[in-house]
């Protein structure tokens, strides 16, 4: 498995040519408790809104660079600032330490934000794949603990569930033949979280947390051809009935890579609003 990772690391490594620009915004290369960060500011912010956005890759790899279009795009969109961290990757880290960089990172917004313009009240948290389940995750630990406070998550296609308990039917329909297969899922799953014990917990698999009560307004993005897409709407169904405010986003015809870029403005704006969780497809 080593061998396989070290060779989708190359492979990332080298699209990175065509991902390492932002989509015209200022972005601030810097270091946070010794990983790397970025942070893209759109021209025109608006006041007080941060977003923490938590990169995807398989938990194994992705950097700032294979996510600066897709968080460059939904900084644009909702007018907010964003930091991406490169948080450490499995499997040289398993969990809870890439969990724990992330943690680590929304408590430093929450601490130090409003000396970049940012508003503690106004901290939103978002992830792909991967990072949209560090983000669930986040958000539930944030609520246990008491803060900091998360005003908002945006899951794009995230794994909600790494247990392995379930059938999941979005597995056996797209768990071949593209970019994310079933196969990998669970090469990534024994890179992430090695004690199957351990996959049963809440910040492994949100899914799996009894109470959902109490948890900040989403907008989960899932995709028709991505086997993790029953998982995203599991997870926005039962944030829903828990009485979170929940926009659910079905991309019926986008895989799941650049599938951030086709998420539409009006949804980033105002994630959840008042409507009941319903499918929005474009």
């Amino acid at each position: 498995m080593k061998i396989r990772i070290s060779e989708r690391r190359i492979q990332v490594q080298a699209l990175q040519i065509d991902l390492d620009r932002p989509l015209g915004d200022f972005l601030r290369r810097t270091e946070f408790a010794g990983m790397r960060a970025e942070w893209l500011t759109p021209r025109a912010p608006a006041r007080g809104k941060v977003m923490l956005y938590l990169h995807g890759g398989a938990y194994v790899f992705g950097n700032c660079a294979t996510h600066r279009q897709l968080v460059s795009y939904v900084a644009r969109a909702c007018g907010v600032r964003a930091l991406v961290i490169e948080y450490r990757l499995a499997p040289e880290h398993p969990f809870p330490i890439p969990f724990d960089d992330c943690h680590s990172a929304l408590r430093w917004i929450a601490r130090e934000g409003a000396s970049l313009g940012g508003d503690p009240a106004r901290i939103a948290i978002g992830g792909s794949s991967a990072g949209g389940n560090l983000a669930a995750a986040l958000a539930i630990r944030a609520r246990d603990e008491g803060g900091p406070a998360v005003a908002f998550q945006l899951l794009v296609v995230p794994a909600t569930d790494l247990s392995g308990t379930r059938d999941w039917h979005s597995f056996d329909e797209a768990g071949e033949g593209y970019v994310l297969t079933a196969a990998g899922i669970e090469e990534m799953i024994d890179a992430y979280v090695p004690d199957p014990r351990a996959r049963m917990h809440p910040y492994v698999s949100p899914l799996l947390e009894g109470d959902l009560s109490g948890l900040p307004p989403a907008l989960v993005v899932t995709a028709l051809f991505d086997p993790l897409r029953d998982q995203g709407e599991a997870y926005a169904r039962r944030l829903e009935a828990a009485g979170a405010r929940v926009a659910w986003l079905d991309e019926s015809a986008a895989p799941a890579p650049q599938l951030g870029l086709r998420v539409p403005a009006d949804q980033l704006e105002e994630p959840g609003g008042t409507a009941r969780l319903g499918t929005c497809r474009h």
